[in-house]
């Protein structure tokens, strides 16, 4: 083989590693977050919600009754229910509410991956959470590879 063919199937087959990776931690993530409603009685639909708002997005209600296929009423008190549990925040009033990630929420995932760091902001608590479900899902042998051949 070339060097030629051989550094481009070996950027090839990183790619194809660190997508799958991206796949195992966002379902990861998925997981543990349909964990933390359960154990909270919430529907499980309004991981949909916060999902988005674990990435900084906001969510209105009509986006998420959209979103879940469910009345008026139920996108309401889902949204509610998640806002009282402390998972949502709801910023505004009447028809320009929206949810943004709630206090309770990165704390929630910190804790459910046994941290004993605590997230001071929203961005530290996602980078902190995405950083250690992926190192935690990551094949041990690319733990251990070097970054470049000369380390």
């Amino acid at each position: 083989m070339t060097p030629f063919v051989s550094a481009h199937l070996t950027a090839q087959l990183s790619q194809v590693h660190s997508l799958d990776l991206r796949e195992r931690t966002q379902r990861g993530l998925w997981t543990m977050l349909e964990n933390i409603l359960v154990d909270r009685d919430l529907q499980e639909q309004i991981t949909n919600a916060v999902w988005d708002a674990f990435f900084g997005r906001s969510v209105t209600a009509g986006y998420y009754r959209n979103f879940t296929d469910v009345s008026a009423g139920t996108a309401t008190g889902d949204l509610k229910a998640a806002t009282a549990a402390g998972l949502l925040t709801a910023v505004g009033a009447t028809r320009a509410r929206r949810y943004t990630a709630g206090p309770k929420l990165y704390e929630a995932l910190v804790r459910e991956l046994g941290l004993e760091e605590r997230p001071t902001s929203p961005e530290m608590g996602r980078s902190l959470i995405v950083t250690e479900l992926s190192r935690r899902l990551m094949p041990r042998e690319a733990r251990q590879a070097p970054l470049f051949a000369s380390d």
